[in-house]
């Protein structure tokens, strides 16, 4: 079999059985959800994402992507509304209807995926019978040609990055535009890495290991994220990316995420304030969700002042311009 169709047999494998076990199930969507079904659908499209872009039948891939895509935001909206409704639960000074807002949207959000499973063919497997037939005539590129493609590929998604954070230079000004947008951005980079299935080598340089040191926390080094599949065969030349470098884009991505969710905790209390209390203008809605929260309302300038920080620093230490070798 060709190594690229494995690439993508492990993870549509792995959402089988999901489905499988799914479609007996009396609600498909939470058992999905409550499966981690949102993992494997992004390795998927990621995957996608690199073959829509590299080639061979590029618009096949673009249209793969959209599939696995439309459900990953899916689940990732229950997820939203799951974790949200859950932190505010307990919290006695937030009124009821405001608590409620969140079991509501994620009931609807379960619906709709619900119905996408039924009418996209993925519960009765004939969505997955048809992506496995287009992979299976997909007339793959010789891997010299794969691996240029896939350097140019890699490289430009870096560029992207480097010109939507100006290099650190201009600060965020919004949690979801700013950085969340960076956070999804640089998390593409560390999934690629780990759904290309040998096709990429990391390799120490003793150097940046010092130079990098405060990036190296135990969190960071024990992440199964940075353990990459061994290279297939070193005949292939395989990508080659600075191993120190990928630990500390691994650290930039898990403090992206702390940040985003003090920030989205907030927003997302306001979101609801907004839909039940009638109050029309965000700034007010934040205020009374910071009444609600009391002592625990995170302040937003300070998300967006710690983001730019480590933004500033992550792009004065050169991470980006030295991961790829």
């Amino acid at each position: 079999m060709n190594q690229n169709n494995i690439q993508f047999d492990i993870h549509l494998n792995t959402i089988s059985v999901l489905l499988e076990r799914a479609k007996t199930t009396e609600d498909p969507a939470v058992y999905l959800f409550e499966n981690d079904f949102r993992t494997p659908l992004f390795q998927l499209e990621a995957l996608a994402r690199i073959y829509s872009s590299t080639g061979p039948n590029r618009k096949k891939f673009d249209k793969m992507q959209e599939k696995f895509k439309l459900l990953e935001d899916t689940l990732g909206s229950i997820d939203y509304f799951d974790a949200y409704g859950k932190l505010f639960f307990s919290n006695e000074k937030i009124p009821g209807d405001v608590k409620s807002y969140f079991s509501r949207k994620e009931e609807k959000t379960v619906s709709k995926l619900n119905k996408i499973l039924k009418s996209e063919g993925w519960l009765n497997g004939k969505q997955l019978e048809r992506i496995n037939n287009d992979l299976k005539k997909t007339g793959w590129k010789n891997k010299d040609e794969q691996h240029k493609r896939l350097r140019k590929f890699y490289r430009s998604e870096i560029e992207e990055i480097v010109d939507f954070a100006k290099e650190g230079k201009v600060a965020f000004t919004d949690v979801e535009s700013g950085i969340h947008e960076l956070r999804r951005k640089l998390r593409w980079l560390s999934i690629y890495a780990q759904v290309l299935q040998g096709c990429i080598k990391l390799v120490e340089i003793e150097q940046e290991k010092l130079a990098l040191g405060n990036y190296l926390t135990g969190s960071v080094l024990n992440s199964p994220y940075n353990r990459l599949p061994p290279v297939e065969d070193k005949k292939l030349h395989p990508l080659l990316l600075s191993q120190y470098s990928f630990f500390a884009l691994s650290w930039m991505i898990e403090q992206l995420g702390l940040l985003k969710d003090r920030g989205f905790g907030l927003l997302a209390l306001a979101e609801a304030i907004m839909e039940t209390k009638g109050i029309k203008n965000e700034k007010d809605a934040i205020l009374q969700a910071k009444k609600y929260l009391g002592n625990k309302a995170p302040s937003i300038d300070d998300v967006l002042k710690e983001g730019n920080q480590i933004t500033k620093q992550f792009f004065t230490d050169r991470i980006l311009k030295n991961l790829l070798k």
